[in-house]
């Protein structure tokens, strides 16, 4: 999803080095974003292949949550 002229006005601020408590929310706000997209793409994902709840898709939603958490801990 594109930035908003804000949301790259502050990217360019905190990139210059300027404190900016305000990067938190972002931050938050685009990971729930990311978060949701992947929770829509997974269910229409399952929809397309006619998977159960316990098809492959949900294996790979773990992977992705591993891998995630490997980035969270990096």
């Amino acid at each position: 999803m594109p930035l908003t002229a804000e949301q790259v006005a502050l990217c360019q601020r905190l990139e210059s080095g300027r404190p900016e408590p305000s990067a938190a929310t972002l931050i938050r706000k685009l990971a729930k974003e990311t978060d949701d997209l992947w929770d829509r793409l997974s269910a229409a994902y399952t929809l397309v292949r006619n998977e159960t709840p316990e098809g492959t898709i949900q294996k790979e939603m773990l992977r992705l949550k591993a891998m995630v958490r490997q980035r969270a801990t990096n």
